[in-house]
């Protein structure tokens, strides 16, 4: 990666359709409202269905092995990030300011 900018990235998961449109909601508030960071990478389980449209706020897709014990996937979260620095965003938070200042 060439730039800082594109080591870093934020994270969040989605299990369910639910948490995958929560997931977009997310995504794009971060694409309106970030100007330092807004790679966003989505980590999905294998069950749930992103459609092109949502997919569009990503730049990039994991999907893993739907788990019965959802803990045991989110301890493993950090192996799915494409980036050398990585913010964990829970699916169902929105991003309404700027927070760069969060990447120093």
């Amino acid at each position: 990666m060439s730039s800082l900018n594109n080591q870093r990235g934020y994270l969040t998961m989605a299990v369910g359709q639910q948490y995958i449109q929560n997931a977009t909601m997310l995504a794009a508030s971060i694409k309106r409202t970030q100007t330092f960071v807004n790679n966003v990478t989505l980590v999905k389980d294998d069950r749930s269905v992103i459609n092109d449209k949502q997919a569009e706020y990503f730049d990039n897709i994991v999907t893993i092995p739907w788990r019965e014990e959802i803990w045991q996937t989110r301890s493993e979260l950090w192996y799915h990030s494409p980036y050398e620095q990585t913010m964990f965003v829970e699916a169902d938070m929105l991003l309404t300011n700027n927070v760069s200042d969060w990447w120093y």
